[in-house]
């Protein structure tokens, strides 16, 4: 156990200090393009769901795992401090799926088993999530994807319906190599994006991890799209569920009232802000920042955010204006954004535009 600490503990003070927020303005020549799509059955072995999709990825998760030990500057021997039969005993579904990612990756079970604690493993303050009611009730929700690793984690992204008893189920963005999902979309009941929060050191982390069984807060999301059947559950499960670390969830369902961002500590939820409590009350912008208190003064996303949305004539708001007003739109876009995502659960559109 102290080994494992003492691990991790290193990997998270070097991350860190290599991460930070930056709201630089994107000065890149790629043009924005849409992400491979791929189907996966959740009721195949781990294994087999992922034969087609990681296979696809091998090299470029192969890449990012090269990139990750030259950032950290440690021999690939150093990361063996989880062993399967701990990481099993704690989630045995969540080693198992690692495990198969990594063989089908060629990596290592360990290597794998990092690079699904990104999030818990960095702090950067990044990310935009919006919900919005259209004049007809139609609720639409929408979220930029910032983070550090920008090429190598566009490298490795796609859009994946997921089917279970041979039906579609929900629709994720997926980082290859990793078992969460950052954003998603149960067809028909909910969809869910996760920003950071960055409120707890990195031994409380490890804490929630090691002495409570939390779960990595993607993770969770993952598991809430498979078996939460409507917006309150979906809501309950994400407000009551052990977190290794601070995290902003926030959700849309299908009715007008069903907009809310639910502030989270890894054992407790700080806060509630609901769509019809906002002013105005038809749309809700947040960044990373709990909402009692003030941004920073060097990160000006929220703002303009909400200026630009309330200049915009109500009644002509679709998922489109999202993109055009907003999320298109510096700071919004900025030089971390890896990906666009847009969704709405009542009529099953879900859109992805990739920056990088």
């Amino acid at each position: 156990m102290t080994k494992s600490l003492v691990g991790i503990a290193v990997l998270l003070s070097i991350c860190i200090s290599q991460i930070a927020c930056n709201v630089t303005p994107r000065n890149s020549t790629v043009d924005p393009y849409a992400p491979r799509n791929y189907t996966i059955n959740l009721d195949l072995p781990p294994k087999q769901r992922w034969a087609e999709l990681i296979p696809d990825y091998k090299h470029n998760i192969q890449v990012f795992r090269d990139y990750m030990l030259n950032l950290l500057g440690v021999n690939p021997f150093y990361l063996n401090f989880i062993p399967f039969s701990f990481a099993r005993s704690y989630d045995s579904e969540f080693a198992e799926e690692i495990k198969a990612i990594a063989e089908l990756a060629g990596i290592s079970y360990n290597e794998g088993y990092v690079m699904n604690f990104v999030y818990e493993f960095t702090a950067i303050k990044a990310c935009t999530s919006i919900v919005m009611r259209t004049e007809g009730g139609r609720i639409i929700h929408g979220r930029n994807l910032d983070f550090g690793f920008g090429e190598y984690l566009a490298n490795l992204s796609s859009v994946v319906t997921f089917h279970k008893n041979g039906k579609p189920l929900y629709q994720a963005n997926v980082i290859a190599g990793y078992a969460g999902h950052a954003s998603g979309l149960k067809f028909g009941k909910f969809g869910i994006t996760m920003n950071e929060r960055d409120t707890a050191s990195m031994w409380d982390n490890l804490g929630s991890y090691f002495l409570h069984r939390s779960s990595p807060s993607a993770y969770l999301i993952r598991k809430v799209l498979e078996k939460a059947d409507n917006f309150d559950e979906a809501v309950k499960m994400l407000s009551e569920t052990r977190l290794i670390a601070p995290t902003y969830f926030i959700v849309s369902g299908t009715q007008p009232h069903e907009g809310v961002v639910i502030t989270r500590g890894a054992n407790e939820v700080r806060n509630m802000s609901w769509l019809s409590e906002n002013d105005p009350d038809w749309f809700i912008v947040h960044t990373n920042y709990d909402r009692d208190q003030p941004d920073a003064p060097n990160d000006l996303r929220r703002v303009p955010a909400e200026q630009r949305l309330a200049a915009t004539q109500h009644k002509n708001v679709s998922e489109q204006t999202l993109m055009d007003v907003v999320f298109s739109k510096h700071p919004t876009l900025n030089i971390r954004t890896i990906l666009t995502a847009i969704f709405s659960a009542e009529t099953n559109y879900y859109n992805t535009t990739m920056w990088y």
